[in-house]
């Protein structure tokens, strides 16, 4: 019996691989949370999109990157969430690779380097760690945070995202001077002891197991069940982070990031988020580099009005201020003096030029930047990039 289970199964298993199907692109981390794993292959598919990928050497997902920076070379590290580490579109296609090819399009010296630190499910607070152990070991000139509305908030709250999400990460929170403060966590990992622990152990090296987890991420009691059995891993699944964590109640939760009056739980959420982007600010500073926030809008910000109201069904549009977490974020960088792209502005020209459909630049499937979403980000960071750094705020103001 055992034989005739094997035979089936293992045939899958080479199909699967020979097709890149699978090939699950995460593993814990005690520092982070979770991590791209170093030279993972696979491909990302969904309905309407089908991507090879490749993890490198140093668990990102970008070309390979020698850790001294060479000579008359600026180093950009890009840190973000999967709109940054972009599974849904080719590497070449990725805003950060976009950006290296544009900043480098005149031939002329000093070279652009742009390094993907983004990784899926990431908040403010990962990307700040991020920053700290991964991204300061490759010493950039500039660092770019980008910033995803629809979700940053909310992952940077132990509050709200556990209402969603199933995978142990860090959080912070603040001291009576407003110090960030690292909350303890413990990073998921199933048990390894005895036999049964050594399949445990083995079974994230099939790529059958990897077509499992995909299905589980999809089905909340399931995922529950098997993170509990130690099964599975706790870590993000590769897409966005409301269809993955939740469906549509996370969709009304993360909406709630443009309450004009917030809950506790998003008032203390924004001020935490808030000290972050701070901290990320004078962390690169420290290091003598060029801070710049690029805040990348949700497909909501853009709709049309009749598109909005079916969003909030029930509720007045006076309890909603779509602009409210863009005025805010931008409101940071003019008092702290570091610079801020906005995107918004950059899309809705080019809708409006193009009259364009929101799905030229977000995918219908999963509401991911289509490689025109990701061009427009590139151009908007390329053409900021080569202007001055703003200067700081006087002191006091």
């Amino acid at each position: 019996m055992l034989l005739g289970l094997a035979i089936p199964l293992g045939a899958l298993e080479a199909y699967l691989r020979l097709t890149g199907v699978g090939g699950g692109f995460y593993e814990p981390d005690p520092v982070l949370g979770a991590r791209h794993i170093p030279n993972r292959s696979g491909r990302w598919r969904k309905a309407c999109f089908d991507v090879p990928i490749r993890i490198n050497s140093d668990g990102l997902r970008d070309v390979e990157h020698q850790r001294e920076k060479l000579p008359e070379t600026v180093r950009i590290a890009v840190l973000g969430d999967s709109l940054a580490e972009a599974l849904q579109v080719p590497l070449e296609q990725s805003f950060p690779r976009r950006l290296e090819a544009m900043l480098n399009a005149s031939g002329q010296n000093p070279r652009a380097e742009v390094i993907n630190f983004g990784v899926s499910g990431y908040g403010t607070d990962q990307e700040y760690l991020t920053l700290k152990t991964h991204a300061a070991t490759y010493r950039p000139d500039v660092v770019v945070l980008a910033f995803t509305i629809g979700n940053d908030v909310r992952n940077n709250s132990p509050a709200l995202e556990r209402q969603v999400s199933s995978y142990a990460k860090p959080f912070f929170r603040l001291d009576a001077e407003g110090r960030l403060v690292a909350v303890p966590f413990e990073a998921s990992r199933p048990s390894t002891a005895g036999v049964l622990g050594t399949i445990k152990a083995g079974l994230r090296y099939f790529r059958l197991y990897d077509f499992l987890v995909d299905w589980a991420h999809s089905n909340p009691s399931a995922l529950a069940f098997l993170v509990r059995a130690g099964l599975i891993y706790g870590v993000p699944a590769p897409g966005p982070g409301v269809e993955a964590r939740g469906g549509a109640e996370a969709v009304r939760l993360d909406y709630e990031v443009y309450l004009k009056e917030p809950d506790a739980a998003w008032a203390e959420a924004w001020r935490v988020t808030e000290a972050l982007v701070r901290g990320a600010n004078r962390e690169t500073k420290r290091m003598g580099g060029r801070f710049v926030l690029v805040p990348i809008p949700s497909g909501i910000e853009l709709a049309p009005a009749e598109a909005v109201a079916k969003v909030f069904p029930g509720s007045t549009p006076e309890r909603y201020d779509l602009a409210g977490p863009r005025r805010r974020l931008e409101r940071i960088a003019e008092t702290e003096g570091f610079d801020y792209v906005s995107v918004y502005d950059v899309f809705l020209r080019d809708l409006g030029g193009r009259h364009g459909k929101l799905e030229d630049l977000f995918f219908w499937c999963d509401g991911h930047l289509t490689p025109q979403g990701h061009q427009l980000v590139a151009e908007a960071i390329a053409a900021h990039i080569r202007r001055p750094a703003r200067a700081p705020a006087p002191h006091g103001s």
